[in-house]
Order: C-alpha cells, then structure tokens, then sequence
C-alpha cells in the first residue's frame, strides 16, 4: 500500500510540474499555453521532454596545486555546471593548452529538460590531470575562475603568499605605472617571498623554502610591484584581481584635495620587489547610493617637487540627493634611496620627506 502511495504521489507531482510550464497532464502542449523554445533548434522541449542532445558546459570552482616539480602530471579539481535546467546527464571535460596556459572547456549530454523551469543543473564535481609541466608558471583556466601553478627548475617547494594587508591604486590612468604591494604577517620560519609575471600578464606571490618546524620570530614577508601594466586587465595575483580600474583620465573629473600624506615602505619586512613609497591624496564627492572612488594624476610642471591632483571616477548613482562622502586614493612615488626624498603637492597642501 505505502508503495502505491509513493508512485501516485511521483506521478501527481510529475504532472503538476509540467502544467506549470505549459504542458498538458499526457506530456502535450495545452492549447494557448506559451512557447518554450528549443534546445539548439533541434529538439523541442515540450514536445518531448525526455530527450537528450548535447550542450557546452561551465567550469568553475578550479583547485590547483600551488607549486609542483618539473616534469610532473597534476590533478586539477572542478565543478562542471549545466547551465538550464535537466533532470541528469553526462558530464565530459576537455583540455587544450597554449603555452602555459591550459584551459578546461566542459560538455553535457543532458535529458529531461525543461526550458521554463527555473533550476541549475546538473552540477558535476571532478578532477582532471594536466601534464607534464615544465619550469615555469602554468595557468589553468575555467569559465568562472582560474588558479596558477609554480613549476621551479631548482625545485623550490613553494606556497601562496596569504596578504594581511595590499596597496594599489584603486584607478590606473592611461601611461601610468602599475604599483602594488602585499604583506603577509602570520607565517612560517625563514622564507624567501617571490613575485614572478607569468607570460599571460598574471601575477603569483609565494612564499618559498619555509621551515614550519622551526622556533624564530620573522619580520612579516613583502611583495611588490612597480612597472608596466596588463594589457588585459584585471591585474590578477594568485588568481585574485586587484580592485585598479583602467580608465582614460577625460573619464573623471578633477576634486579638490583636502588632505595629502606620505607611506612609507612597509617596514620592517623580508621583501621581494621594489620598496614603494605612496602618496594619499583625500577628498570629497557628493554621492547617494554608491561609494566615491578615484585616482591621482601627476602633473607635468616646471616647478620642484611632485605635484598631484585628484580625480573623482564615480560614474553611476542613484537619482537621488547626494552628501558629502570622503574618499583616498593611492599613488606610487616609487623606490628611493637612503638619503633620498622629494617634495609633494597636491592642491594646497604639500608634504615632504627623507628615506631613511
């Protein structure tokens, strides 16, 4: 009896659903009911709702090995997402390499669809090796995410450099540098930090030979950068991208400053990199519903000294009142040697300072 119970209560709720979207109790089209499309032309759903045919497929949530030796094969893990909605099908993973970039293209053969219903799936975790790897960093890459692989030719064991804190510029105008740095507090003994550019114009940060069974007490770790942007931004670190906007400068229009300091270098820190001193311009933008961001642009002048404006980049927000909301932005002066300085201006105000 309770099994008969459970196939009517299968059967009574299999056809709800289809009146739902348009489908009669006996797998028809009602008459009136709404067109619900097909799939790629060739099969109609709500002519046949248990069909099956081909589909591409979305890679996301990549797991990567964050260093592995020359020569070896690594196993890559990842969730493989149809995008509409099926009842089950077969998931299939393909992989093309250019370089060392390898890229995971995924593919369904997917039944029982349902193009009006409003669900994801199927969803198909799994793992894939790629290989052999050469020295040198590898890019694997999804349709929703992406991570980097070290391959070190002395063999270095290696893991990703976890920031307690980044500076960047929040915008990048047209030919200025990039400038970023990161610190790690909380880590192991005696590590050497390093940033490497892997050819595709993405960054990877580590920390490299660490001794997590010795007793010492390090200064944090430091990585930093100061040169020629992306050519496709984002800028990506480990896989991360930095909150810098690439924008034409005629894009934002000129604040007032009403602050202006000077940051050092993080110090003390075992470092890899360029030890960047940044001004912080401050201002102020009327804005409702959306937070006032912005960049420095130097100015070109006879004058001695740097002198900076600032630029307010906000191009959306609400149709409303705004109020005055305060807002920074970050600029890299660049490295300076012991001894060294400058002089800084921005609007009425100017700082001035000697690195030690």
């Amino acid at each position: 009896m309770l099994r008969l119970w459970l196939i009517l209560a299968l059967v009574l709720c299999t056809t709800a659903c289809f009146r739902d979207h348009g489908l009669g109790g006996d797998g028809s089209a009602d008459a009136g009911a709404a067109d619900v499309g097909s799939f790629d032309g060739a099969i109609d759903s709500a002519s046949d709702g248990g069909a099956c045919f081909d589909r591409a497929g979305e890679i996301d949530a990549l797991v990567c090995p964050s260093s592995a030796p020359p020569g070896s094969t690594v196993r890559i893990g990842f969730t493989n997402v149809h995008p509409g909605c099926c009842s089950d099908g077969e998931s299939r993973v393909r992989v093309g390499r250019r370089g060392n970039t390898w890229t995971l293209n995924g593919e369904w053969t997917v039944c029982d669809c349902c193009d009006a219903c409003r669900c994801l799936g199927p969803i198909r975790e799994g793992s894939i090796e790629i290989g052999p790897l050469e020295p040198g960093v590898h890019r694997v890459v999804g349709d929703g995410s992406e991570c980097t692989i070290v391959v070190e030719e002395d063999g270095a064991m290696c893991r990703p450099l976890v920031p307690s804190s980044i500076r960047a510029q929040r915008v990048l105008f047209d030919g200025q540098q990039l400038g970023f740095s990161m610190v790690q507090e909380d880590t192991s003994c005696g590590c050497q930090p390093r940033l490497s550019r892997a050819p595709e114009d993405a960054f990877v940060a580590e920390l490299c030979n660490c001794c997590d069974d010795c007793f010492c007490i390090d200064a944090p770790y430091a990585v930093s950068y100061l040169g020629d942007p992306v050519d496709a931004p984002p800028t990506t670190v480990n896989g991360v991208a930095l909150p810098t906007e690439h924008r034409a400068i005629d894009s934002c229009f000129r604040v007032e400053p009403t602050g202006l300091r000077v940051e050092a270098p993080e110090s003390p820190v075992t470092r890899d990199g360029p030890a960047i001193w940044w001004a912080v311009v401050s201002g102020v933008q009327d804005v409702c519903c959306v937070e006032p961001f912005g960049g420095v642009n130097e100015l070109i002048v006879g004058a001695i000294g740097r002198h900076l404006e600032l630029r307010s980049c906000v191009d959306f927000d609400c149709d409303c009142v705004g109020r005055p909301q305060p807002f920074e932005a970050w600029y890299p002066l660049g490295e300076y040697a012991p001894g060294g300085g400058d002089l800084v201006r921005a609007g009425s105000f100017e700082v001035s300072f000697t690195a030690d």
